[in-house]
């Protein structure tokens, strides 16, 4: 599930911290910790004021900076290499589900908005370019959004996709604040992927890898790719290696992360669980895609 926005404004007094990555937190559509990359504070996790979509109230739309200041958009290039048209939806994690701040480009057609997503279709072989801006809710702080897709029609709502089993591409459109996140005076974007079944926790995940907890949120094999930063691949086909949620069985092992000694250097490519709580928050999956360059997001052949 979407986890994570996240208020920017540490709650310990830190100077010239450059973020490594934030630490993205379970169902519960928050996060409240960093982990940080600084020769005193390495690999410290520092409390972040967490952000809790669904107590919120109106979303704003980020205003438009100045000429020569901070760059509003953020590219995102969605690339179709399956044998057929795929229609993708964005939405916003507000309370009010809200279609996605996104502008279709080229390769982008029949455009539109629903009551809860952004949508467009992209032809087989075919490469959409859109840009996005940011969004800040009324405390000022990131929204959180999804893309989803489907073979059939666009999906009605991107923060419902586990309910229909779609895989989810996670994103955050975070807003120029140094030293905390993004560079260059450019707007960037936190990106990862998501299988979590519905009603899975990190708990039921221990005992029975949340059997029966809804079936994996998974219906595409998607790739997420960013110039200098980690690409995270999932494909099928299904498979009963990690339990019979029906996860993709080209998705990565997650269960390193919960073994005697972790996973080492290895990089899980998807959430298959929350992985809330210690040790397994530390290998959770996700990059920031800086310095304006284009999140890609790449619905592969297959299954």
């Amino acid at each position: 599930m979407l986890k994570y926005a996240v208020s920017l404004l540490l709650l310990y007094s830190v100077s010239s911290v450059a973020v490594d990555r934030y630490v993205p937190k379970s169902n519960t559509l928050h996060v409240d910790e960093l982990i940080v990359n600084h020769k005193k504070y390495k690999n410290a996790v520092l409390k972040v004021d967490p952000l809790r979509f669904k107590d919120k109230g109106t979303v704003e739309r980020l205003p438009q900076p100045p000429a020569g200041t901070v760059s509003g958009d953020v590219p995102v290039s969605i690339v179709n290499n399956q044998s057929a048209s795929i229609f993708v939806s964005f939405t916003l994690g507000d309370a009010n589900h809200s279609p996605g701040d996104i502008n279709w480009g080229n390769g982008c057609t029949n455009t539109g908005t629903s009551a809860h997503a952004s949508f467009a279709t992209i032809p087989k072989n075919g490469t959409c370019t859109a840009t996005v801006s940011p969004v800040l809710n009324a405390q000022q702080q990131p929204t959180n959004s999804r893309f989803c897709a489907s073979l059939t029609a666009a999906p009605d709502d991107c923060m419902n996709a586990q309910a229909e089993h779609l895989t989810m591409i996670e994103t955050i459109f975070a807003v120029y604040n140094p030293p905390y996140v993004c560079s260059n005076k450019l707007n960037c974007v936190f990106y990862d992927i998501s299988v979590i079944p519905q009603y899975c926790t990190d708990a039921l995940w221990k005992s029975n890898k949340c059997a029966g907890t809804g079936g994996a949120a998974y219906n595409l094999p998607v790739q997420l790719s960013c110039s200098g930063q980690p690409t995270y691949t999932c494909q099928g086909p299904a498979t009963t290696d990690y339990g019979p949620e029906n996860y993709p069985g080209n998705c990565g092992d997650p269960s390193c992360a919960t073994a005697a000694g972790g996973c080492g250097s290895y990089k899980i490519p998807a959430y298959f669980y929350p992985m809330f709580v210690p040790p397994e928050n530390v290998y959770q999956p996700g990059a920031y895609c800086l310095n304006g360059n284009a999140l890609t997001i790449t619905f592969l052949a297959g299954q």
